[in-house]
């Protein structure tokens, strides 16, 4: 037996489907990357975009509370008629 120190990252099998792997191969020697390197990035910039999703998502809803709350002080002064339908 060797006196090897444990790995500090995480190990995970992935079953590919027909074709993937020759598509991370070519990406990752396109981008200088070992495969491996490479599906990280792209699973680290997924994540990445998500956040950013999320954080305009919040952005947007915040402005779209905002002009509800315009819209009902301008109902209460009589600037403003609600639509009869």
């Amino acid at each position: 037996m060797t006196d090897r120190a444990p790995q500090s990252q995480d190990k995970f099998i992935v079953r590919l489907p027909d074709g993937m792997r020759d598509r991370i191969k070519a990406a990752a020697e396109a981008n200088n990357r070992s495969m491996n390197a490479e599906i990280i990035a792209r699973l680290d910039a997924s994540f990445s975009a998500e956040r950013e999703r999320d954080a305009r998502l919040d952005t947007m809803e915040s402005k779209i509370d905002g002009l509800r709350g315009m819209m009902d002080l301008l109902y209460r002064q009589g600037l403003l008629k609600r639509d009869k339908d």
